[in-house]
């Protein structure tokens, strides 16, 4: 979004409320600009849109990311049905193509089947465990990815840079 479209925005919100003392100075309006800069406009505005519909007060930095990614995310499989494709596969492929097995499964579902062990759902004596095995790592993988959907990259970049450093300072740390 240009800040010539987050001024209209931001009109829009103090439009929709105003009551409450919405972007008292600069600042305010410069740190919420930083925060959604990367949502398109005409996205925003559809977030905001939603929101007024139904919420009687304004919404917070977190409310428009939320209410954005909801109108934007893809439908993501519940952990069961991911499961049943799991299923699915161990009956197409067999112990036989491993391969061709996990490229068959989307990208969440593969990661968990990795961890789990696809020969190990295969040949598992008790299913239910490696079922409630995938269920978790599944939902695990599902919540970090909506939070991450949420932050905006600019962020994401700033948090994968300190990670890095601290990396990198482990490694000097153990060479010492």
């Amino acid at each position: 979004m240009t800040t010539e479209e987050f001024k209209l925005f931001i009109a829009a919100i103090r439009t929709y409320y105003v009551k409450e003392n919405l972007f008292p100075n600069e600042q305010a309006i410069s740190l919420w600009y930083r925060e959604l800069q990367d949502i398109h406009y005409s996205v925003a505005e559809t977030a905001l849109r939603k929101w007024v519909s139904t919420n009687k007060w304004a919404p917070t930095i977190a409310d428009i990311r939320a209410t954005t990614a909801s109108i934007c995310k893809q439908s993501i499989p519940d952990w069961s049905e991911a499961w049943e494709s799991v299923l699915l596969t161990v009956r197409q492929y067999g112990t036989y193509q491993p391969v061709e097995a996990l490229e068959a499964l989307d990208e969440r579902t593969r990661s968990c089947v990795r961890r789990i062990g696809y020969n190990n759902i295969c040949m598992s004596q008790n299913i239910s465990i490696e079922r409630n095995n995938f269920k978790n790592m599944y939902e695990a993988i599902v919540a970090r990815d909506a939070t991450e959907q949420l932050l905006p990259p600019s962020l994401m970049k700033a948090i994968a840079d300190i990670y890095q450093a601290e990396v990198l300072s482990l490694e000097y740390d153990v060479d010492e």
